[in-house]
């Protein structure tokens, strides 16, 4: 059994996972770059972060860099939740009379109820 962090491994997982993520960032950033224009590198890096995890732990390709896909929305949708909920002082979700007027609150039981 190889260690998951031996060197030969990571060498491969950089090659065939990282780097071509990696160009698939930059050609989606490209148009950006030549036009100027204002890109969001916090869901470009999320994109790609996702995409990377989903291939080098799942061998599954999200593509969330060039398709919009219900499952990837709902993935930032938690990631986003658990993020908020980890860094603040007050547990405000555990209020159910809150989740009538907290707007994140009203989004995230819409999503969970829809979806």
């Amino acid at each position: 059994m190889v260690p998951s962090l031996h060197r030969r491994y990571l060498s491969v997982i950089v090659e065939r996972v990282f780097c071509k993520c990696a160009e698939r960032l930059v050609e989606k950033l490209q148009p950006y770059a030549e036009d100027g224009s204002a890109v969001n590198m916090e869901a470009k890096f999320s994109q790609m972060t996702l995409d990377v995890i989903g291939l080098s732990l799942f061998n599954y390709n999200f593509d969330s860099l060039t398709t919009d896909s219900p499952v990837i929305e709902a993935v930032y949708t938690a990631l986003k939740e658990a993020e908020l909920r980890s860094t603040d002082l007050l547990p405000y979700w555990k209020a159910s009379f809150l989740c009538f007027f907290c707007g994140l609150l009203i989004v995230w039981n819409n999503w969970i109820l829809v979806n």
